[in-house]
């Protein structure tokens, strides 16, 4: 309903905040993804930025996948990108593909310092999938960051 009506106010941002902790794992998901669609608009984003990281790491993938997903939109830091990178070999190549995603984010709002270190973080990540589509859409979302860093696709 948040995303509907696309107003942030104090106490919108306040439930998403305590949202970030409910008992059911589809209220958290859903609030990763109300932070991801008011991006860095808020007025408490260390607080929204600590609840995501949080969630990095919750025992739902739906959930963990939102948080990276949103941190793309909202995170700022080192410790984000640092976070994100470590999906590299998750088990489930969503979580993976959530944080190429996540990262892309950083990138496209500026707030990667030094591509090469990312790059070199970014090439360590697993690109298989299991899925039912003829392509990997993981290697599609990895391409889309080496173009977000202005990569040459042979360039090493």
């Amino acid at each position: 309903a948040f995303k509907v009506m696309d107003k942030l106010t104090h106490e919108v941002e306040a439930a998403l905040i305590e949202s970030f902790g409910d008992p059911y794992y589809e209220v958290r998901a859903e609030a990763a993804r109300t932070a991801a669609h008011f991006g860095d608009r808020f007025a408490r984003q260390p607080e929204v930025q600590d609840g995501l990281m949080g969630l990095l790491e919750d025992r739902h993938f739906e959930v963990a996948e939102a948080a990276a997903r949103a941190l793309g939109r909202v995170g700022r830091g080192p410790e984000v990108l640092s976070r994100l990178l470590g999906f590299y070999d998750r088990r489930l190549w969503r979580l993976r593909e959530a944080a190429l995603i996540g990262i892309i984010g950083l990138a496209e709002r500026g707030e990667v310092e030094g591509s090469g270190e990312l790059l070199k973080g970014a090439r360590r990540f697993l690109l298989t999938a299991t899925d039912f589509r003829p392509h990997f859409s993981i290697k599609k979302t990895f391409g889309r960051l080496m173009d977000a860093l202005e990569i040459e696709k042979g360039e090493e």
